[in-house]
């Protein structure tokens, strides 16, 4: 029987560093496979003209407090190159990879210590998410910065003639990653209905409760691990002492979808207390698991229950792990955990990826352009509106050939569920607050503001923006195809 690699690589991630990990499998492939060796050498610096035959790859080179996870030497002329790979870490250093391939010229090559060229276009960049020099501005002057996902559809796009290894290696690119295959995805807004439900059995955990109360508002946090959206917590008086300590409760969406918990964060005037009376019952792969890896936290995970998951499996799964670590371990038996259906905070982190490879790839109509803007709001900043939205936002402008209709106008594409700074309650006024697939726009002339009336936009007269909101029914939300079709037919409404 043949091994399923794509399970078997899946398998091996599942303990360790994900961003390693997916270096060393990409190592493993370019030392064993010519062709993905070629590959890989081309999508980086394919107008260098790099011969796989004529290269050396060394994985994770390391002098003088430098690691690059990939760096490329030409034999014949001699030549060097670096490749960075970075999953969910933010912390770029552009301008130390910078200095360390000067410095790698130097080590290996005094005659030319003083490379001649432009050292940035011999490094490359690759992360699971977009990289712009609006957003990091060191990223400037870059030219060879990538993302998995292109990576991912430029290698699907090879004929590898069933080559199982490059097969897997696919899969692993995407589970590692947390993208989704775009042309399978379709939008449900039950999905959001159900994080709307989840904020509010949060909530209500701290109703008549003298022993827990809320700390802070909603948090949101790009993990190097996952991705996680809740909120603090404080237990008063923790086993009789005055001072309280800190806990987090929310989702946790891992590589595989979704997953509800509550943390104590080991540090001293957090939950540091907690970690210390009880992580010695904490396992690996269990319900209760202390992990020393990553953030140095105790999870208590929340398992399958009759009844799914709802209000009351939540209020139980609180309150037996207060009961737990206030000294009745028996209340929290340690038992093998498994993915609480919780899919919807998953399909919020999912769809502005969707949203912008479906409906931002730089067309056009008329003499308009419409295109995504990085600034706006991206996975990294849903506190702010994690209560009511998950959106995109975009400009549609005027091209070369210019017009007398507006110059550029600002707005946002996505799914909302709540009153906000930019959505007023008359828009939920006959839908009683379930979710709404929408385009929103703002800064409309005289005539465009005639049009969106005309066309049955609703006027956010009530909110600071005075935004203009279009309803998308969702019907049209089945096929991506459909979904582009309607966000620029609704677009062209707007226009004189």
């Amino acid at each position: 029987m043949d091994t399923n690699v794509a399970k078997c690589m899946n398998a091996l991630g599942e303990c360790c560093d994900k961003e390693n990990y997916l270096s060393d499998i990409t190592y493993a492939l370019c030392e064993s496979n010519q062709a993905f060796r070629q590959f890989f050498l081309d999508y980086f610096f394919g107008e260098m003209k790099l011969d796989a035959q004529q290269v050396d790859i060394t994985r994770e080179y390391r002098f003088e407090g430098y690691r690059p996870d990939f760096v490329i030497e030409r034999r014949e002329p001699r030549d060097f190159f670096i490749v960075e790979v970075k999953i969910n870490d933010r912390n770029h250093h552009f301008k130390d990879y910078e200095t360390a391939l000067g410095k790698i010229y130097k080590e290996n090559c005094p005659s030319i210590c003083q490379y001649q060229g432009n050292l940035k276009d011999h490094i490359g960049y690759i992360a699971n998410y977009q990289i712009t020099p609006n957003e990091t501005k060191e990223a400037k002057g870059f030219n060879h910065v990538r993302t998995w996902r292109d990576f991912y559809a430029k290698l699907d796009g090879v004929h590898w003639l069933n080559d199982k290894a490059v097969e897997g290696y696919g899969q692993l690119c995407k589970d590692v990653c947390g993208f989704v295959d775009i042309t399978r995805y379709t939008i449900d807004l039950q999905d959001f209905a159900l994080i709307q439900k989840s904020q509010e059995w949060i909530e209500n955990l701290f109703d008549n409760n003298d022993k827990v109360r809320p700390y802070d508002g909603y948090y949101q946090q790009a993990c190097q691990k996952n991705w996680r959206i809740g909120r603090y917590f404080e237990v008063v008086n923790y086993r009789g002492r005055k001072k309280g300590v800190f806990g987090w409760i929310g989702v946790y969406l891992v590589d595989k979808g979704a997953q509800f918990v509550v943390a104590f964060e080991d540090r001293k005037g957090w939950g540091d207390l907690v970690c210390r009376d009880l992580k010695k019952i904490a396992h690996d792969d269990f319900t209760i698991e202390y992990d020393d890896k990553w953030d140095r936290s105790l999870y208590f995970y929340m398992n399958h229950k009759p009844g799914g998951f709802n209000e009351e499996n939540v209020k139980d799964f609180f309150r037996r792990v207060i009961q737990c670590i206030e000294g009745a371990h028996e209340a929290f038996p340690c038992e093998k955990h498994n993915l609480v259906k919780c899919n919807g905070w998953l399909a919020m982190v999912k769809l502005p990826a969707l949203i912008k490879a479906e409906l931002f790839k730089g067309w056009s109509f008329g003499c308009y352009e419409v295109s995504f803007c990085g600034s706006g709001v991206n996975a990294y900043e849903y506190a702010q509106n994690v209560k009511s939205s998950c959106i995109e936002w975009f400009k549609m402008s005027l091209n070369q050939h210019g017009s007398r209709a507006k110059k550029e106008v600002w707005g946002f594409v996505g799914v909302v569920w709540g009153k906000s700074k930019w959505i007023g309650a008359d828009v939920f006024r006959r839908t009683k607050g379930k979710p709404m697939f929408v385009v929103s726009v703002f800064n409309l002339g005289k005539k465009e503001r005639a049009a969106a009336r005309a066309h049955h936009w609703i006027e956010q007269k009530d909110t600071a923006e005075k935004a203009w909101v279009c309803k998308i029914r969702e019907g049209d939300l089945a096929q991506s195809e459909t979904l582009r079709n309607k966000f620029v037919s609704v677009l062209k409404t707007i226009l004189p």
